[in-house]
């Protein structure tokens, strides 16, 4: 059976079918550019009918930025008989987006079986947009591998550098050229002085148009602005074309874009404290910018670093000066110690010394020979001033602690301090109308302000102003913590003088005992260290604010006590010194003390019965049925003045007490049972001691009984 050939058509037919069928566009172009086959591709690929596009090869419906290189292209490829040319381009879609496409043509003008130009063009959108994301994701870990960089260089940087000014300026050149911006800036908003400050700045110099912008700006200048960033704590964009609504309420976008150059502004708010906070700044000059996302975390990431570094150094600072604080506090602690426990020893002294020449006095004949003891009496009450200024400063000193009223202890002295300073220095006193009330010894006050107003003539060689100014303030638990005050009522005393001032390093070691710039001989250094002890006595704090050339001011915090202001007490003459026959235990445990004070009491016609120590004296209460009056030390060892004295309740509980000291009325901080009983400061002369021996005889109290003695439970 012979089978015969397949109609033509039939292949024509199957022809079409394939071509059309492909997933390309193809086509064919004659000599004059004219389409003259195209199959569905065309309209599948980009939705235009194959009726509209028969008679032209459609340039128009190429992007124009690529229009001209295609029609160079469709030029040279006609012009050359069997070339091949591959190009890529953006051609128009129906729906009017562009796609990326790719066209193989070759010219077949010249064969006979095709006399056209042959092109094969295909989308390479998907291509392209996969090509695009590749670029971005690589570019994308190119930037967080830099970023990653640039924070690793500021956190070199930061553990490297511990100036705070030097560590800015660090900050900003790395941020800035991480970055890759013209500019970058840390500001510095204070709220309380009402002012933006350029902190640092780092610009690229290499950009005509960078310039610095460093200055100090009015906080008025941006009132919507920086309400903005302290209510929401958020950064800010802003760029020529479309300014930030904040600064465009503020009318400052001419500012900053015009006058500034900025093209493109970010602005990030970080470390907000009490008065303010900080902004990283960072913009372009030269172009718009966009910011992409992974640098704005970059920046927040950078502004944290910052934040933690600023807030190391705070604590660091912080640290150091409570440790520079607790080293003074315990240096001036073990200076006290040191200095309370010579002068206890050296009042010792000095009541033998006077009391001596006090007997010395008595039995001399040789009216020639009393100057001799006049001399030793100057002597010692020169050395007895200087132990009262060294326990003063030890805080050690025996207080008569009353309540007055400052204003008119103040107005009563002002005479006494014009005669001290002299008449080349005026003085000034603003006393508050309000009464201030103070508990304290008043002598010891007295002597604190003399000592500040003598410092002051001393600041003022050639003349000036000495102001006293006191007033009320209430301060809170947490207001001048250097000085550790409690919250409440406080009485202001400040002295304030236009002297030569002082320098930092001469203010640290102010309140030092022995601690003096005065030439040698005048002065003791002992000054300021006893009005230091003095005030912190009194539960008081005490500040000095100076610098060279502009004089000082000493701030003393007292506490205002709301007592009633204690009687006047008429300083009349003393009644003359009168013995008697009672029996008196004295307890003393320096022996050439306890020598000479028998001695004198015995002269004065008293019974003596002696002990060198507490144990002593409970042994001979024990043998001596009477005894009306126990005179004994304070401190003293194994057993002490105040431990004794509840020792003899259960045994002698109506012998009179009389308390003898140098060193402290600090013993009965935690007794208050026994603050009534009568002490005698030493160093003390004979007189003293005969007349306080009668009234504590007569007048004095009995040892204290509490509920923890054991002799009565």
């Amino acid at each position: 059976m012979t089978v015969s050939n397949p109609i033509p058509d039939i292949d024509a037919v199957l022809q079409r079918a394939l071509l059309d069928e492909h997933t390309d566009f193809l086509s064919v172009l004659d000599g004059q550019g004219r389409l003259v086959f195209a199959n569905q591709g065309f309209t599948r690929l980009f939705g235009w009918e194959l009726g509209g596009v028969q008679q032209h090869a459609n340039l128009d419906l190429i992007h124009p930025d690529d229009h001209e290189r295609i029609a160079a292209a469709l030029t040279a490829i006609m012009a050359t008989p069997g070339l091949r040319v591959t190009s890529e381009y953006r051609i128009r879609c129906k729906d009017g987006h562009y796609c990326d496409v790719e066209s193989n043509g070759i010219n077949l003008l010249h064969d006979p079986r095709v006399r056209g130009i042959v092109t094969t063009t295909r989308d390479i959108s998907a291509r392209r947009r996969a090509e695009a994301e590749a670029r971005a994701s690589h570019d994308s870990v190119d930037r967080q591998l830099s970023f990653a960089r640039t924070l690793y260089r500021i956190a070199e940087a930061i553990a490297s550098v511990d100036d705070r000014r030097a560590m800015l300026d660090a900050m900003v050149r790395i941020i800035g050229e991480g970055l890759g911006v013209d500019r970058c800036q840390i500001l510095d908003v204070s709220r309380s002085r009402g002012t933006i400050t350029g902190s640092c700045e780092w610009f690229d110099v290499r950009n005509p148009k960078a310039f610095s912008i460093l200055g100090e700006y009015a906080l008025a200048l941006f009132p919507h602005t920086m309400a903005w960033f302290w209510e929401t704590q958020k950064p800010l964009e802003s760029h020529v074309l479309q300014p930030a609504a904040p600064l465009s309420q503020d009318g400052m976008v001419g500012f900053l874009h015009s006058l500034l150059g900025s093209f493109s502004i970010y602005t990030f708010p970080f470390h907000f404290r009490e008065d303010g906070f900080y902004l990283l700044a960072v913009d372009t000059v030269a172009a718009h910018r966009a910011w992409r996302e992974d640098e704005l975390v970059f920046l927040r990431s950078a502004a944290m670093q910052i934040h933690l570094a600023l807030q190391k150094q705070q604590i660091l600072a912080e640290r150091r000066q409570a440790e520079a604080q607790l080293q003074q506090s315990q240096k001036m602690e073990a200076i006290g110690r040191l200095a309370g426990g010579i002068a206890h020893d050296f009042n010792n002294l000095l009541t033998a010394i006077v009391g001596y020449a006090d007997l010395l006095d008595l039995n001399l004949s040789d009216e020639r020979l009393r100057r001799f003891v006049d001399g030793i009496h100057q002597v010692a009450n020169r050395a007895t001033a200087t132990t009262h200024q060294l326990l003063a400063f030890s805080r050690q000193q025996v207080q008569k602690v009353q309540v007055f009223d400052l204003g008119m202890l103040m107005t009563e002295i002002q005479d006494l301090l014009r005669r001290l300073i002299g008449e080349h220095i005026e003085l000034v006193c603003h006393l508050d109308r309000q009464s201030v009330r103070v508990a304290m010894d008043p002598v010891q006050f007295e002597l604190a302000l003399v000592n500040l107003a003598v410092n002051a003539r001393d600041a003022m060689p050639a003349g000036g102003r000495l102001t006293i100014s006191t007033a009320l303030r209430t301060l809170s638990g947490d207001a001048l913590p250097h000085l550790h005050l409690k919250a409440g009522s406080y009485a202001l005393i400040q002295v304030a003088d236009d002297g030569v001032g002082m320098a930092q390093e001469v203010i640290d070691h102010l309140f030092e005992p022995f601690f003096t710039t005065k030439e040698l001989g005048k002065g003791t250094g002992l000054g300021l260290s006893s009005v230091y002890g003095i005030v912190r006595t009194a539960g008081g704090g005490i500040e000095v604010h100076s610098s060279l050339g502009t004089g000082s001011v000493f701030s003393i915090y007292l506490p205002q006590d709301f007592s009633p202001v204690a009687v006047a007490v008429d300083k009349g003459a003393e009644l003359p010194a009168s013995g008697g026959t009672e029996t008196v235990l004295m307890v003393e445990d320096d022996d050439i003390l306890r020598d000479l004070l028998s001695d004198a009491l015995r002269s004065y016609g008293y019974q003596v019965l002696v002990a060198r120590d507490g144990h002593d004296a409970l042994a001979q209460s024990q043998i001596h049925e009477r005894i009306d009056l126990v005179l004994s030390d304070v401190v003293m060892p194994q057993m002490d003045g105040p431990v004794l004295a509840r020792a003899l309740a259960g045994r002698h509980p109506h012998i009179k007490l009389l308390f003898m000291s140098g060193y402290t009325a600090d013993a009965f901080a935690d007794k208050p049972d026994l603050r009534q009983i009568p002490i005698l400061a030493k160093p003390f002369a004979i007189e003293e001691l005969v007349r306080a021996v009668r009234q504590a005889i007569d007048q004095g109290v009995t040892p204290p009984l509490t509920a923890s003695d054991p002799q009565r439970s």
